[in-house]
């Protein structure tokens, strides 16, 4: 009877924490914040284009661009090819990262309201043409291990997500632009969602064996870069060259704004992303310390109804629930 009068409680308090939490919204990007070490966290987020608050606490990179040009850190078509000063420098971004033993988990927050997608039609000529429709609003994002670089695309509406030619083989289990590319919707390897001021892009890059050698220990790291693509809304497609012009898959006018990539070259100046080694039993927040903070950070996650994480199950019974806040609990006594 005190057991059960006790979970009720427990109950009570995850539905308090639910209310207060629906109260707070996370910023765009808190690169400031003095909880993260620089280290990205073990986690095994639910893909579905929200930045979770594990992506909040684990490590994270915003990018900022601004009208000087003299890095190379953009190129651009269209209206902007001759005349940069048309652009709105609207558009930034923040890349959060998590991983696990098989993936990494990458989630881009890009602030851009001026939406500049490719219709469904001209998307249907990409894939009748094999030509992978990357110019418009979307990213490419690369993974470098030691010599060896995987490049994925992924574009703003949502509507697919690929590995680059050959250069992936054996550092990520995507599937190629034009090669099964639909696959990767199905496997849910990615989503996307709309903001009030812009878009989220949540990947699931599926780790190779060559890039496994690189993930899962202490110390382990990886190189990456970024290209955000942004167009504007009234753009209109490239023709193609011939007398009788058509329409292509691609959009006239837009600017490519990179931080650690270079179009048409390996990526150079990339963003090292080290990642924690695993953690102890308890160990929920990935601080290396089992204490009340780890509890905490159990009920949020239950509060939260995220489902299934190993990392909180605590009594290993393959479930997450008020039972493991006992655990833990009891974990912590022993422990002082």
């Amino acid at each position: 009877m005190l057991k059960e009068l006790f979970h009720e409680k427990i109950l009570t308090v995850l539905s308090a924490l639910m209310i207060v939490q629906s109260a707070f919204a996370f910023p765009f990007c808190a690169s400031d914040n003095n909880d993260v070490d620089g280290r990205t966290r073990k986690f095994t987020p639910e893909i579905d284009g929200i930045i979770d608050s594990e992506y909040i606490d684990s490590y994270h990179v915003r990018h900022q661009w601004t009208k000087d040009n003299s890095d190379g850190r953009y190129w651009a078509g269209g209206r902007y090819y001759y005349d940069l000063l048309l652009y709105g420098w609207d558009c930034e971004a923040c890349s959060y990262f998590l991983y696990d033993d098989d993936n990494i988990y990458i989630a881009v927050a890009v602030r851009d309201d001026d939406y500049g997608c490719i219709d469904d039609e001209h998307f249907k000529l990409a894939e009748d043409s094999g030509t992978i429709p990357y110019i418009q609003d979307g990213i490419i994002i690369s993974l470098t291990f030691g010599e060896q670089t995987a490049t994925v695309y992924a574009d703003r509406a949502g509507r697919y997500m690929a590995a680059k030619d050959s250069e992936a083989d054996g550092l990520v289990n995507l599937n190629e632009w034009g090669n099964g590319h639909a696959n990767n919707k199905d496997n849910k390897h990615f989503a996307a969602s709309e903001t009030q001021d812009g878009y989220i892009i949540e990947m699931r890059i599926p780790l190779g064996d060559l890039a496994k050698k690189n993930i899962g220990t202490d110390g382990s790291a990886f190189n990456y870069g970024i290209q955000i693509f942004d167009s504007p809304e009234d753009s209109s497609y490239e023709p193609t060259p011939q007398e009788e012009p058509k329409d292509t898959c691609r959009l006239k006018d837009f600017v490519a704004l990179s931080d650690g990539l270079r179009a048409g070259s390996s990526p150079s100046g990339t963003i090292r992303i080290e990642l924690d080694g695993y953690s102890p039993l308890g160990d929920t927040n990935a601080d290396g310390i089992v204490n009340s903070k780890d509890i905490v950070h159990l009920m949020t996650f239950i509060a939260e109804n995220k489902g299934y994480c190993n990392i909180f199950d605590i009594n290993k019974d393959a479930a997450v629930n008020a039972k493991d806040i006992v655990s833990l609990m009891k974990m912590c006594a022993n422990i002082r």
